[in-house]
């Protein structure tokens, strides 16, 4: 039988070394041995990249880079596994390096679970959520802590599976929309309804929405982003003239790739007073 290693038995520059050759995963588990541990990991450990955090419902916290998750759950029994200790709190946890995840406990409900599941990850790797999905009629209380609690988020997903039919509550998908600040929102939920948002306004670096014709013309004006991308949504001929004037004569200031489908009658109405503006590129490449 192989004898233990006392890791912090080793010189510190030793051990800083073997925790650094861990994987994000590993580190996370090793934070839990000791107080030692935790602020081992925390403070004296390199990073040579950045930890890459993801959301999933308002239940599971993904690392991207080796796709490990802490699924938080509510506890309905006791449960006879370890326990580890999450920012002061005693948490039951069960381990399936199957699934490669680890489930919390908690005596609380799972959005509860999550948010103290992001804070402590987020506080040992000085990191912040970049990216979080939102599914299966999760309403707006998480994405609207995590935006309190960081300056930036980078992407939004919501999202429905149309293989099994779900539709999206079209009350929550509209407060989501509405208080979304993601630097990219994407929109791909087939709502119980179809949504009524007047006034709509947000600045962001992309906007796609795959589902849904909700968004207007007026809306598309309005809005400040770089990128948009409609794909159900529908102009008439007329209406996409009038935004590209509106474009061509300095509106819609950031923008640089608009997307959205319109018929092919409507051809002449598109360009209609901007003929002499098109510009018409070949290019030829040789390989």
């Amino acid at each position: 039988m192989e004898s233990p290693l006392y890791l912090f038995r080793l010189p510190q520059l030793v051990y800083i070394n073997v925790i650094n050759s861990m994987s994000t995963t590993d580190q996370f588990f090793i934070s839990f041995c000791s107080r030692k541990t935790h602020s081992t990991t925390k403070y004296l450990v390199r990073r040579f990249e950045k930890v890459v955090l993801e959301t999933y419902a308002d239940q599971t916290v993904m690392f991207r880079d080796s796709k490990f998750r802490i699924i938080n759950v509510q506890k309905n029994q006791e449960i006879l596994n370890e326990k580890v200790r999450i920012n002061g709190q005693w948490v039951d946890c069960e381990v399936n390096t199957e699934l490669n995840a680890i489930g919390l406990f908690w005596e609380e409900d799972p959005l509860f679970g999550t948010m103290k599941s992001i804070e402590y990850v987020t506080d040992l790797f000085h990191t912040d959520i970049s990216t979080m999905n939102l599914l299966e009629n999760v309403d707006n209380r998480l994405m609207n802590w995590v935006q309190q609690r960081q300056k930036f988020l980078q992407t939004v997903n919501i999202s429905t599976d149309n293989s099994k039919n779900e539709i999206y509550d079209a009350e929550k998908l509209k407060n989501i929309i509405l208080n979304c600040k993601s630097e990219e929102i994407i929109i791909d939920a087939r709502s119980s309804e179809e949504l009524e948002i007047p006034n709509y306004y947000v600045k962001c670096n992309m906007l796609i929405c795959s589902i849904g014709k909700w968004i207007t013309m007026e809306t598309i004006m309005r809005i400040d982003c770089e990128e948009i991308f409609l794909v159900e949504t529908k102009f008439t001929g007329e209406e996409l003239n009038r935004f590209l004037k509106h474009w061509i004569n300095g509106g819609s200031l950031r923008l640089k790739t608009f997307y959205a489908a319109v018929g092919t009658d409507s051809e002449l109405q598109l360009f209609d007073g901007i003929e002499k503006s098109r510009k018409l590129e070949h290019k030829f490449y040789e390989v």
